[in-house]
């Protein structure tokens, strides 16, 4: 029987200064729908820079070596 190894993917993504707040919601819905990815950590700038961490959760299948 094979086995499962999971693991997160995290990526980082930045938006400018002027970047509007509605725009990274839109780029981040897309992300979620088609890649599978969720909202990990948000950070805002007194600034106005938006940093957003996103992840994924990877899951690898593990064969078991057979000796005949």
């Amino acid at each position: 029987m094979a086995s499962t190894k999971s693991h997160w993917e995290i990526r980082e993504i930045s938006f400018a200064k002027r970047s509007k707040l509605e725009d990274a919601t839109t780029a981040l819905n897309e992300l979620a729908e088609y890649g599978n990815w969720e909202l990990y950590r948000t950070r805002i700038y007194p600034d106005g820079r938006k940093r957003v961490w996103i992840k994924r959760r990877i899951i690898k299948i593990v064969r078991p070596n057979f000796i005949i």
